[in-house]
Formats: C-alpha cells, structure tokens, sequence
C-alpha cells in the first residue's frame, strides 16, 4: 500500500515536512524527542512501518486494504461556528476514496491545557457556540458537560475528533479513524504523561461511545444545516516506541 504524503508539493523527508508544513510552534516546537518532529521522521524515514500500521488498522476495522492514500501535514478543519476561533489543525489528514483517518501524534504532550469544563467557564459567547456544536455532535443524547463522568474530559480531544468527522463530511465519506500515535522512548519507563494521555483517552472513548466500544456513529453537520449525514467513527491508539535513530513498532 502506498502513502504519498504532500501539501502543495510531494514531501520526502523531514525538512521538506518542516518547509511546507511546519508547527504551529514553529522551530520551537521542532526538536528531537517532540512529536512534531519524531513523527514527521517517522512518516517519512520509516515510510513502509508507517504505512504498515495504517493498513493493519484499516484492514482491522473496516475490513478492506487501500490501494493507496494521500496525506497532508498541518491540514485545516474549520469548527463551527468559525469566527469562534481557529480551525483544526491535524497532524496528519489521510484519506483515500472511503475513509478519512485523523492523526495526533505525541511524545510527551498533554492533550492540551483544558478540560471542556475549564474552556467553557473561560469561554466567549463565540466559544461557548462551539463547545455546544461539540457536546450535540459528540457527546450521546442527554449527556452534559456538566455531569461528573464529562467535565474531566480533554477539550483537544473534542476538537480533534470534530476535526476528523467534518473532514470525513466534506469528502463526503461515510466513515473515518482518529488515530493518536503515542511514541515513547524504546527501554525507558512510560512517563506520567505518557499513562495521563491514555486514560484521558480512554475515559474519553468511553463516555462518548457505547459500552465496550471504540466506534460510534455520529450525526454530523454545518452551520445551519438541519439533516446532517451519519458518519461512523473508530477511536484507535498505537504505542510506538522510538531512539533517535530508529523506530520499532509494538
């Protein structure tokens, strides 16, 4: 199976990753041992481990092998409502002509600094728009931020599984994964954060999908939009431990 990773022109290694599709951050943010660049390294050095672990995921879940997908670094995803701030910004957007698949990768980051009920106390009338799109979107029919078992919840988790579901809406696809790769140093102990991002990612899942399960259908919509479209979604973490030098896939 093939990757071709571009954004505007074929990337083929890291620098070119940092040219055309650079952090947020910026050079600050690109540094060994940070997920922004241990994971464009890993895209492109170890292309064919990449690619290998794509396949077995989609094969896994949705029971089909690609003949090939295209991927863009730092791809945008506007929220509604979009003057509420800015738009989504994956990691990685990869798609072919069934699937979407939404990537966060991380080293040693949290999944942000918020919590939904901390963004929402914080929030401006714009912002708090958003969040509501968010909770009718993800959350199941009833539930409330302001329940216990929610208001724990990452904020970044929402936007990224938002992210990923519009993308799969405006390619007019009916399913797509949000993915979180998880590097670690290869033989180290797993850090605190390391263990904090995946229960925050495990308590996610477990609120917004049915019991047992990492999948769930959403309904998905625009602004001012009243029917929306029915998009099925997988959660799916992969520990991926890494040296400087080279990666090995458990």
């Amino acid at each position: 199976m093939d990757i071709r990773i571009e954004k505007r022109t074929i990337i083929n290694d890291e620098t070119d990753w940092l040219i055309v599709a650079p952090p947020k951050g910026g050079l600050e943010q690109w540094k060994d041992g940070r997920s922004a660049k241990e994971f464009a390294r890993f895209v492109t050095k170890f292309h064919d481990s990449f690619s290998k672990i794509i396949k077995e995921i989609v094969e896994k879940n949705l029971h089909y092998t690609p003949e090939s997908l295209t991927g863009e670094p730092e791809a945008k995803t506007d929220l509604p409502p979009t003057r509420s701030s800015g738009p989504r910004n994956h990691d990685l957007l990869l798609f072919d002509d069934r699937i979407v698949i939404g990537i966060e990768a991380k080293v040693d980051e949290p999944f942000g600094d918020k919590t939904i009920l901390q963004e929402k106390k914080d929030a401006s009338k714009d912002k708090a728009a958003r969040i509501e799109w968010l909770k009718e979107t993800i959350l199941p029919e009833g539930c409330e931020i302001k329940d216990d078992d929610v208001k724990g919840l990452r904020y970044q988790l929402f936007t990224a599984t938002a992210g990923t579901l519009l993308a799969a809406y405006d390619q007019d696809k009916s399913y797509c994964i949000f993915l979180v790769l998880s590097f670690h140093q290869k033989g180290g102990k797993i850090t605190q954060k390391a263990k904090s991002n995946k229960e925050s990612f495990d308590e996610f899942v477990k609120v917004v999908c049915s019991k047992g399960q990492y999948c769930q259908k959403f309904t998905v919509k625009r602004d001012g939009e009243t029917e929306g479209k029915q998009i099925t979604c997988w959660f799916i973490e992969k520990d991926i431990a890494f040296t400087p030098q080279t990666f090995d896939i458990e």
